[in-house]
């Protein structure tokens, strides 16, 4: 999976989904980042923003 998050707005904001990924990647205010990990488990995971909970969520759903 390749992330491209493009903060456009004057403040922070994450990319954070927990196990089995453990990312927590954090965007400075108009800033970029590229998220590369490999979705080899299964499932449905949350991801969300930490400083902007519960509006900032959604779902990575893995299939095979």
């Amino acid at each position: 999976v390749t992330i491209h998050f493009y903060n456009t707005e004057k403040e922070p904001h994450t990319f954070t989904i927990g196990a089995p990924y453990n990312i927590d990647k954090n965007v400075p205010a108009e800033q970029n980042a590229t998220i590369v990990f490999k979705a080899n488990h299964e499932g449905i995971f949350q991801y969300y923003c930490k400083y902007h909970l519960p509006t900032m969520q959604g779902q990575l759903i893995v299939t095979r």
